[in-house]
C-alpha cells in the first residue's frame, strides 16, 4: 500500500481525495483489508470449532462412525422379540445407542475447550451405556455373543477414540 494518506473533508485537492478515481482506489484498499481481516478470523474459528485442534477430516470420520454405529443400533432394536423384554431393553438401547452421534457433533461446534470435554464424556456416556445393552442382549439370550461380535467391537473401538480425544483435550489435567 504506498504511503498513508489521510482522509480530509471532500473536496481537498491536495491530498488527492477530491479526485474520484483516488476515492475509489481508497475505499477499494479499505474494502480487501476488511475482507482479509474478516477472513484470518474465520480461518481461525474454523480451525478451533472443527475439532479444537485436530484435523477435520478425522472428526468428520468419527461423526461418520457413530452415525453408522446408531443405524446399526437400529437395525438391532427392531430385530429384538416384541415382548416385554425386547420392548423394554429396546426403547433403552435405541435411546443410547442414538445420542452418540448427536453429542460428538455439539462437541465439535462447542464453544471452548471446557464444553468439548464435557460433551465429548456425555458421547462417551452414552456408549457406555450401549455396550451394557448389547451385554444385556447377549445375557438374555436374545442374541448369540457371535452376532453381537461386529456391533461390540465397533461400540469399543468408539469408546477408545472418544476416551483418547477426551483426554488429548484436557491435557494433563488428570482422569477422564
Amino acid at each position: 500500500m504506498g504511503g498513508t494518506t489521510v482522509l480530509h473533508r471532500a473536496g481537498n485537492r491536495k491530498s488527492g481525495i477530491g479526485n474520484p478515481k483516488i476515492w475509489d482506489l481508497e475505499i477499494g484498499r479499505f474494502l480487501h483489508l476488511k475482507a482479509e481481516i474478516i477472513n484470518l478470523k474465520l480461518d481461525w474459528r474454523l480451525q478451533w470449532v472443527l475439532g479444537m485442534g485436530t484435523d477435520y477430516e478425522k472428526s468428520a470420520e468419527i461423526q461418520r462412525r457413530l452415525n453408522e454405529f446408531g443405524a446399526r443400533v437400529t437395525r438391532v432394536a427392531r430385530m429384538l422379540p416384541k415382548n416385554e423384554e425386547g420392548r423394554y431393553i429396546s426403547k433403552q438401547i435405541l435411546r443410547s445407542g442414538l445420542a452418540g452421534a448427536p453429542n460428538y457433533a455439539e462437541a465439535r461446534a462447542s464453544e471452548s475447550r471446557a464444553d468439548f470435554v464435557h460433551k465429548l464424556r456425555i458421547a462417551l456416556k452414552e456408549l457406555n451405556e450401549t455396550r451394557s445393552w448389547l451385554d444385556q442382549i447377549v445375557a438374555n439370550g436374545l442374541f448369540s455373543r457371535e452376532q453381537m461380535d461386529s456391533i461390540v467391537a465397533e461400540n469399543q473401538e468408539l469408546c477408545w477414540i472418544l476416551a483418547a480425544s477426551i483426554k488429548t483435550a484436557r491435557g494433563s489435567q488428570g482422569p477422564i
